[in-house]
């Protein structure tokens, strides 16, 4: 690492809300124009004299989502790490288990009681470990994002539900309907739910360059459907950003999608996983010198097969 890995007490800061965080944010704002310009670049929509979209229609979705990939920044400077799987101890779905699990964790590292043992967990997990915190203040908990993943697909679906999402995915070809609200296959569920979104996105882009307005004119519209499916775009937007900055390991996108669709696990009635990222995010803020260290290892590919 290009800087010093030691923390103390010190670095923290003492006065922290998270809550200032969540909500659109500028970055996330720049990465869906990013998607718009790729979109544009695809399409090249021209209006002939009599008004009409001619456009180019010579691509599919894994184009549109290597033009995007190509344009967004990569993270994770440094050499690819050794990771060692440990084993869990006892019984680890209880507070006990996961408990005892970490304190042979401590062990196997060799660490001080004053020096902080990071943890990346899915939600269940990270929801238990919290509650040892105050216990052990150095134990930090790190939300994992894969996992965190699955449950935005699961939220977009519930919130557009009513608005005709399964009538779009069975429009598309979507078989097997019962197993999208489920996200029984997590693969599958994604692949669906960035099919709709760039059938939307790119329908959106040819509405607004024919009536020559911007995206921001959308809600200015009396169309009510071109509103609930501009909000699609917009929030299955940042499900994609999510995704990207996965893939390519850049922290400060990943936080950032996070921040901005934060808000809608409430509106999903997810209040758990609202709860815990609104933690997660209080202890980004608590520690900087973690956030420093997740900018330069924000991802771990383990799986080569993995996309």
């Amino acid at each position: 690492m290009p800087f010093n890995l030691y923390e103390n007490k010190n670095d923290e800061n003492q006065n922290s809300s998270p809550l200032e965080l969540f909500g659109m944010n500028q970055m996330i704002s720049n990465t869906l124009d990013i998607f718009d310009s790729a979109l544009d670049n695809l399409l090249n929509v021209q209006i002939n004299s009599q008004g009409i979209a001619i456009y180019q229609t010579n691509f599919d979705m894994a184009i549109v989502h290597d033009e995007i990939l190509n344009r967004v920044e990569h993270g994770c400077k440094v050499e690819p790490p050794n990771v060692v799987i440990l084993e869990p101890g006892g019984v680890p779905n209880s507070d006990k288990g996961i408990f005892e699990s970490l304190e042979m964790y401590k062990k196997d590292f060799e660490l001080t009681s004053e020096q902080y043992l990071d943890v990346v967990a899915d939600e269940a997990i990270f929801r238990r470990i919290i509650k040892l915190t105050d216990q052990w203040p150095y134990l930090r908990p790190i939300l994992r994002q894969w996992h965190t993943s699955k449950d935005m697909c699961s939220v977009l679906i519930i919130l557009f539900s009513s608005y005709g999402i399964f009538d779009l995915a069975n429009s598309l070809g979507v078989k097997f309907l019962e197993k999208l609200e489920s996200v029984v296959d997590y693969r599958s569920t994604v692949r669906i739910l960035e099919l709709i979104w760039t059938a939307v996105s790119l329908a959106i882009r040819i509405y607004i360059k024919k009536k020559n307005i911007s995206k921001h004119e959308i809600w200015e519209n009396a169309n009510l459907a071109l509103q609930i499916w501009y909000l699609y775009y917009q929030w299955a937007g940042i499900f994609k950003a999510h995704r990207i900055s996965i893939r390519v390991g850049n922290y400060d996108l990943q936080k950032n999608a996070l921040a901005a669709f934060g808000g809608l696990f409430a509106s999903a009635a997810k209040t758990q996983y609202a709860s815990s990222v609104c933690h997660f995010f209080g202890i980004l803020k608590k520690f900087p010198k973690l956030e420093d260290k997740l900018r330069y290892a924000a991802s771990i590919k383990i799986d080569n097969n993995e996309k």
